[in-house]
């Protein structure tokens, strides 16, 4: 009998420290950056495929997959972006842009979104041969992209990236595309299906890069103490403000403007909004800012980095 009980406490206390050892893992947050990656902007390139075909959607599809895993940062799945976008009536025309990012993001939950545009995806017959009694034609395709990636939380562009990718080779003819998708094996072995991946891999790669470093920046950011000082003039310049770079303002940085306020029946004064300045000016003990959005700022008023 006593044996029996040893095993069970054994056992018990063995379940109890997978638990233990379960438990924190299962508990993490993922505070790594959202990254959205929208439907590439097409609406300049010469259509020479006469079947549907939807190159917007797969370019950006192929984008999102090329980006998983190259940094600490997560990518948001394709259709769950599509299902979202097309609740809210966004891109009906098949197009959103810069002005709509912040809106965007909200919806997505994603922080970084990355605007592309197809700027070139070209396939042309470079001349033609006789095998066997079957004609063979040459092709060259050339596949260009660009994009920008875009604060969602300020609407700010934050950076631009580029991929190109250049592929000549043989194929049988133009009808060789059609009823094929980017995720098929003969597209990805055809000429144009090369230069894709180039164009995708290069940009993919210096995307990875500049949303790195943004990620980064932002860790680094939310490490840093609540900086808190006061409006202290207005001038035509913008906000002076009662911090400087000794407390550790930097040009480029957001500042919450507030007020406080008191409420008959509180006791303690409620924070009122009043907007979002940008640092344009450091000085060791004071700093400019300027506002946002249109806003009637005060002496006296109260501003936090956070």
């Amino acid at each position: 009998m006593n044996k029996l009980v040893r095993v069970v406490a054994v056992a018990a206390l063995t379940l109890a420290l997978a638990l233990v050892g379960a438990c924190p893992a299962a508990a993490q947050t993922d505070n790594r950056v959202t990254v959205a990656v929208l439907n590439f902007d097409m609406s300049n390139v010469r259509q020479w495929w006469s079947w549907h075909w939807d190159v917007s959607a797969d370019m950006s599809g192929l984008v999102s997959e090329a980006l998983v895993g190259k940094g600490n940062f997560r990518v948001l799945e394709r259709s769950q972006i599509q299902s979202i976008l097309a609740e809210q009536d966004f891109g009906h025309s098949g197009r959103v842009d810069e002005s709509q990012a912040v809106e965007i993001g909200r919806l997505l939950g994603a922080r970084l979104l990355i605007f592309g545009t197809i700027t070139a995806f070209d396939y042309a017959s470079t001349g033609g041969i006789q095998i066997f009694g079957v004609g063979l034609s040459g092709s060259k395709a050339v596949t260009e992209l660009s994009g920008r990636i875009v604060d969602a939380l300020t609407g700010e562009i934050l950076g631009s990236v580029t991929g190109y990718g250049e592929e000549s080779g043989t194929t049988f003819s133009l009808n060789t595309y059609r009823g094929l998708s980017f995720a098929s094996r003969e597209f990805q072995n055809s000429t144009v299906g090369k230069s894709v991946q180039q164009a995708v891999d290069s940009f993919a790669s210096a995307a990875a890069g500049k949303i790195n470093e943004v990620a980064a920046n932002l860790a680094a950011e939310a490490q840093r103490p609540e900086l808190t000082g006061v409006v202290a003039a207005i001038i035509d310049a913008g906000v002076v403000i009662n911090i400087g770079s000794s407390a550790g303002v930097r040009v480029g940085q957001r500042m919450e403007v507030y007020r406080l306020t008191f409420i008959p029946g509180l006791m303690d004064p409620v924070r009122v909004p009043v907007g979002t300045m940008r640092i344009i000016s450091v000085d060791p003990n004071a700093s400019i800012g300027q506002m946002e959005s249109e806003a009637a700022v005060q002496v006296g008023d109260l501003v936090s980095s956070k």
